[in-house]
Formats: structure tokens, sequence, C-alpha cells
């Protein structure tokens, strides 16, 4: 499976295995990828779909998310 992800700061405390203070999650995360089971993938803010469920999106944009979402 693969996660993609706009955000690099998130994706660099998956790279790194001694990360301190970490919760229980992010660990579970970390066997996750260890064992291939999942991918992380960096992706522009631009193309991440999720954001049409968190953000204030323009009109071309929101066409643009819902298309490839199969939606429009």
């Amino acid at each position: 499976m693969i996660l993609r992800c706009d955000n690099n700061n998130c994706l660099a405390v998956f790279h790194h295995a001694h990360t301190k203070h970490i919760e229980i999650e992010y660990r579970y995360v970390q066997e996750l990828i260890d064992n291939g089971t999942l991918e992380l993938e960096y992706c522009l803010t631009l193309e991440n779909v999720t954001n049409i469920f968190i953000k204030l999106l323009g009109a071309k944009q929101l066409q643009h998310h819902l298309r490839r979402l199969g939606l429009a």
C-alpha cells in the first residue's frame, strides 16, 4: 500500500529509525514500512486528493479532485 503525503516533515519522521518520544501509532506505522506493507511517498500539495476533505479549494482545484476521485 502506498500512502502519499504532502508534508516532508511527516515523511522524515518515518525515515529515521531512532526518533525519540514517538507515539505507539508511529511505531506501528514504522513496522509496516519496515516489513514492506506500507510505502510512504511525497506528493505535491496541489495534487493531494485528500485536500478535498480538509481544505477550502477553488472551483478548478475542486473539480480536478472530484474527477480524480471519479465523482465528476
